[in-house]
């Protein structure tokens, strides 16, 4: 009766193959079997049946299927808990949940299983298992640093006397625990690479931009970030911020891996003539151009409105654009060329007048941080829609840094993006 109406159920209901006789004519070797891989065998092929538009009915283990639900998908169904994973004695799992009466057809569902998100999937049901119970004292202890570490953060902002920047709901590790899951079932961490396209609206140029087993490790180990995480997180400020508020007409970005201190150095014809290309596209409207700008070790903002000859530097290290002469340089260059070009008439006096502004930004409190800096420069600048980067930065997110809380949001808001994107697919 358990093998054959239960474990083996088929769509008979009240009849049990008399084949299965045969699984106890060892009645001392029968326990040894596999009857788990068996039953889970059985429920996928009629899982498999079930899923064309003909099948009425579904066979093998229900319960099973049930269960699995109740494990990985929370908001899906009826579910009620008998007890918890720590106060369980050696009972099965399954009996951990219990049926809530009522009846929930497939129509009523079908528009939850079309909302769900990885946040509403619980991908490690399992970490209550006595494997995962060792690390306990471990985890714990580090979420207690980590909540120390906030809180001196707050108390330094506090004594410094700065402004805080606008409140936030706390940001959670959630995506970035889901793109992990979804990046270890892939080959990317052992040498597997997948693209992100990047479209001609961002850089003035169509192409699909790399990405692999490292960049996502510069994220979850928070390590100095390389020009791929900027790049596409850039193409989630594109998408996400910059074309659903039209801000597209009135801000730009430039390349990094083509505007950068070592390529300023070995080609600076390259870099002048891919800039001022960009800044001729649109050089009937006023616009304000990110420049994500490496100089070998270190990320600043530069942020130019070629109309006006305004370039605002964002530095999170402190120093001015004087530390970088080749720079400043080749942007002035750039700028003349601009203004020549869309004849321009100035005085002589005027001919130098273009105005670089060093930003008081957040200032970074490690040798790690810069990327992420940078990045929120840019998220701010767009948040606000503004073209106008005050001297002492908005008033709306002053502070004297970045907490770690508003570093880890860069993070999420990548990740999340990633899984959009279905990047490790």
């Amino acid at each position: 009766m358990l093998v054959g109406s239960i474990i083996f159920a088929d769509k008979t209901f009240t009849l049990v193959e008399a084949r299965y006789l045969l699984l106890f004519t060892d009645l001392d070797g029968c326990s040894g079997y596999s009857w788990g891989a068996a039953a889970l065998v059985t429920l996928y092929r009629y899982l498999g049946d079930a899923s064309m538009y003909s099948c009425k009915q579904l066979g093998g283990y229900p319960t099973l299927l049930q269960c699995w639900i109740h494990e990985y998908f929370p908001t899906v169904g009826k579910r009620g808990e008998n007890w918890k994973p720590a106060d369980n004695c050696g009972l099965p799992r399954a009996m951990r949940w219990s049926y809530r009466q009522g009846v929930l057809k497939v129509d009523d569902l079908r528009p939850t299983l079309d909302e769900l998100t990885p946040a509403d999937v619980i991908w490690r049901p399992f970490e209550d298992h006595r494997a995962w119970r060792l690390q306990e004292n471990e985890v714990s202890n580090a979420s207690a640093q980590q909540k120390k570490e906030v809180s001196n953060a707050s108390a330094r902002v506090k004594s410094s006397g700065a402004k805080k920047t606008v409140a936030r709901k706390k940001p959670t590790t959630k995506y970035r625990s889901c793109l992990r899951t979804f990046l270890e079932m892939t080959d990317i961490p052992t040498g597997g690479v997948r693209t992100v396209h990047m479209e001609v609206g961002i850089f003035g140029f169509d192409y699909d931009q790399m990405i692999g087993n490292e960049d996502f490790m510069q994220v979850f180990s928070h390590e100095e970030i390389g020009v791929t995480v900027v790049n596409t997180y850039i193409r989630f400020l594109y998408d996400k911020l910059m074309r659903p508020n039209g801000l597209d007409v009135s801000f730009g970005f430039l390349a990094p891996a083509t505007v950068n201190l070592g390529l300023i150095l070995s080609r600076p014809d390259t870099v002048t003539e891919y800039v001022l290309r960009i800044l001729m596209d649109n050089k009937d409207a006023e616009k304000l151009f990110f420049i994500p700008f490496n100089t070998g070790g270190h990320w600043l903002l530069l942020a130019i409105n070629p109309i006006r000859e305004i370039v605002y530097y964002l530095d999170s290290l402190g120093n001015d654009w004087t530390t970088y002469p080749d720079m400043k340089v080749l942007i002035d260059t750039v700028l003349q060329a601009f203004r020549a070009q869309r004849d321009i008439q100035t005085s002589r006096r005027g001919a130098n007048s273009i105005t670089w502004i060093k930003v008081a930004c957040p200032q970074q409190r490690n040798q790690i941080d810069c990327g992420y800096f940078m990045l929120r420069f840019m998220r701010d600048t767009l948040a606000l829609g503004r073209l106008k980067i005050p001297t002492d930065y908005f008033e709306e997110f002053k502070c004297a840094f970045y907490t770690k809380d508003q570093v880890d949001e860069i993070k999420e808001e990548w990740c999340q993006f990633m899984i959009e994107l279905n990047v490790c697919s």
